[in-house]
């Protein structure tokens, strides 16, 4: 859920390498309605809350070595660009439409047509989309 409010203190506590090398810093975060929390970011100097400014977040209750604490990240909203779903479904068409042809091709040879690769790559991208819906194919 997102949250909203000014941010009272933004104080780094800690550096560390995650395990692919990357280094990461941590951050205790306090907002004027009374929430604290770490918040985790990847620029010491250029923290995602800066001290004054109002900022919108999100909170998560995570388990460390059997204490929990509040997360604190930065609200990101999706306004549009990439869409997994979307980007799955372009996969899908390249990679149907691209065997389709292949198929096609070595089943009719020199013979092939154009109906023939539509009829065959829509029915490559139906089992792709069924499959990766869970179902069970139909062949």
């Amino acid at each position: 859920m997102k949250k909203k409010s000014k941010c009272i203190k933004c104080d780094f506590t800690k550096e560390f390498e995650t395990k692919g090398g990357a280094t990461l810093y941590n951050f205790i975060v306090g907002f004027e309605n009374g929430e604290n929390g770490t918040y985790t970011g990847n620029d010491k100097e250029k923290p995602k809350f800066r001290v004054g400014e109002e900022a919108e977040y999100t909170t998560e209750t995570q388990e460390f070595n059997g204490m929990s604490f509040l997360k604190i990240k930065p609200f990101y909203e999706n306004k549009g660009g990439y869409n997994k779903q979307a980007n799955q479904r372009g996969i899908f068409a390249c990679t149907s439409l691209n065997k389709a042809v292949e198929f096609t091709t070595a089943k009719y040879g020199a013979e092939s047509t154009v109906e023939q690769v539509k009829f065959h790559a829509t029915q490559f991208f139906n089992w792709l989309n069924d499959m990766n819906d869970g179902k069970t194919p139909s062949c």
